[in-house]
């Protein structure tokens, strides 16, 4: 019996059926290996399997009888469905199985309430709930969002020439929900009066790609559930990460904005030698993220209505166009010395990567592209048709000779 999410993500226990178990002593088997309280040595985890307790009711079916076993059925259901869902959207093969998955874990500065994805030791890692709400463990939307971190990191960043200036931006990368992980403690950090050309972009692409993984996390959370607030159940002081918004709050910040807001912060250091700029700019991250997948999760519903598919199908569909970009994101971001990732960039991917049936598809994303332009560019991105597909196109605005105003019988 597991605490599973309907459509929506209303929860309620129900009679889930764990396929391929070996040990249902330690919940082993081919989708998950627990760790209680695991150490980390040669970049895996190392620790005792924690211990299930049931009770065998009049039906068959095993229920847990406390805490720790509930988490742990919970999260096997979970990632067994999201094994499946990987060959559905052709990420089969990008994970392997079983997944390490650690719980009641101690972290140095994020000791409750936090679940997250490791990618050096290819484990999702659960320290203790205290809140009220729906533990992490067995949130549905929390789980899905930890295991595309796990995609992301595979397809885009481990391996990946993600770096600018020799400086790895995958370094910078300590997955975890809501708070910064102690691994960017080492960075080296900017000390002059203002970010170098040479930091800022280094800075612009790590707070682009860390907010790129944020928002297709968060849009793969509310895929898996169908349910916007998906975070709001377990932390709902993160309402301002909510995805439940109308088309026109979906917008992505333009480069100069998002340099501006970077230049902000850093100002803000007011003279501190003890100034961490990474973990500076680890809020405006997710800012970010909610725009990514904000514009994603409005796209999806824009297509169901333009297609007339059912939620889930649709859903499914984006997912698949969204697993088919990341090799690209990967080309794109490893490109970061010599241009800029941008919303247009983004958009632009994505497009590239799908077929857009509709007008209003394609509309939708050209909006997108147009409204992420620096303030002053005279380029603006229309939707052509081409033998029953959308495509942009980029027109260039003619602006005419300046005429003054006649001043003729004009006296001081």
């Amino acid at each position: 019996m597991t605490a599973m999410p309907s459509e929506g993500g209303s929860y309620s226990m129900g009679i889930t059926e764990l396929l391929a178990l070996d040990d249902l002593s330690t919940l082993a088997g081919k989708f998950v290996k627990f760790f209680f309280s695991p150490r980390v040595r040669n970049n895996h985890l190392e620790g005792m399997s924690p211990k299930t307790r049931f009770v065998l009711n009049s039906d068959g079916v095993y229920v847990p009888t406390d805490e720790t076993t509930m988490q742990m059925v919970t999260i096997y259901a979970h990632m067994q469905k999201l094994a499946a869902l990987d060959e559905e959207l052709g990420a089969g093969g990008v994970n392997k199985w079983p997944r390490d998955v650690g719980i009641a874990v101690r972290v140095a500065g994020s000791t409750r309430n936090n679940a997250f994805y490791e990618g050096k030791t290819d484990s999702i890692l659960v320290v203790p709930y205290t809140g009220k709400e729906l533990p992490l463990a067995v949130n549905g939307g929390v789980l899905a969002h930890e295991h595309f971190h796990s995609l992301f990191y595979k397809l885009v960043i481990k391996d990946a020439a993600t770096n600018v200036h020799g400086k790895e931006i995958a370094d910078t990368f300590g997955e975890d929900f809501g708070q910064i992980s102690d691994v960017e403690a080492s960075r080296i950090q900017p000390v002059g009066p203002t970010l170098s050309s040479s930091e800022m972009n280094y800075f612009y692409h790590v707070a682009i790609t860390r907010g790129l993984n944020e928002g297709l996390a968060d849009f793969w959370g509310w895929m898996y559930t169908g349910d916007p607030d998906f975070i709001v159940h377990s932390l709902p002081g993160e309402t301002g990460r909510t995805l439940k918004v109308s088309r026109n709050q979906t917008f992505l910040s333009s480069d100069v904005s998002i340099r501006g807001e970077l230049n902000r912060r850093y100002n803000e250091r007011s003279g501190d030698k003890n100034f961490d700029f990474t973990n500076q700019i680890s809020g405006y991250v997710y800012v970010l993220g909610t725009q990514f997948s904000r514009a994603i999760k409005v796209y999806t519903e824009v297509y169901a209505k333009a297609r007339a598919v059912e939620p889930l199908q649709a859903r499914k569909d984006v997912a698949k166009v969204i697993i088919k970009m990341l090799p690209s994101l990967r080309e794109e971001l490893s490109q970061s010395e010599t241009k800029i990732f941008t919303g247009q960039t983004f958009v632009e991917s994505f497009a590239k990567n799908t077929q857009l049936a509709t007008q209003e598809e394609c509309q939708y994303l050209a909006n997108l592209i147009n409204d992420s332009r620096n303030g002053g560019s005279r380029n603006v991105t229309e939707c052509q048709e081409n033998q029953g597909q959308w495509t942009f196109h980029e027109k260039r605005i003619e602006i005419g000779p300046r005429v003054d105003p006649d001043i003729k019988g004009l006296t001081q």
